[in-house]
């Protein structure tokens, strides 16, 4: 957890003293059961913490992708850049009901955001498997969620 984050979470905290502030940053750091870490490594501040359902992130609004995402790629197509900013974000895939599918999900960064001319779509530079995600995967257009996690401007 960022120390700047810290700063916005106090003056809230003032203004409002009758609220109890919990704040749910490990979920971002979590593994999901059965995560394999290479060797070596460990990307949780406060040793390994298993976490059934991803789901539980804090995210904002979504776009869908707009073209297939490869395991490799290190940019995506989205519908709509309106949703998005830099900084951490999920992208999970949906069930063919339109559910977000919890087993198919990865944590990414986007660095940076490229408009498409027509105002509507972007291409967006990201970095992939980012703060201890599963691997990086494959996901389909249309089929695959995108949102940023609010608030995180890594």
């Amino acid at each position: 957890f960022s120390e700047s984050n810290w700063i916005c979470i106090n003056q809230y905290v003032e203004k409002n003293p009758g609220l109890t502030y919990v704040s749910t940053w490990r979920a971002a750091s979590g593994f999901p059961k059965d995560t394999v870490l290479k060797e070596g490594t460990n990307y949780d501040p406060l040793e390994r913490t298993e976490i059934e359902f991803p789901g539980h992130w804090v995210v904002g609004k979504s776009t869908t992708l707009s073209s297939n995402l490869n395991a490799a790629s290190e940019e995506m197509r989205v519908s709509s850049w309106a949703a998005l900013e830099k900084g951490p974000a999920l992208i999970v895939a949906t069930t063919a009901r339109g559910d977000r599918d919890w087993d198919q999900f990865e944590y990414v960064r986007i660095k940076s955001i490229a408009k498409d001319s027509n105002g509507e779509g972007a291409t967006i530079a990201i970095e992939r498997a980012y703060n201890g995600s599963p691997a990086s995967r494959n996901f389909q257009a249309g089929n695959t969620h995108v949102a940023s996690m609010p608030w995180d401007t890594r």
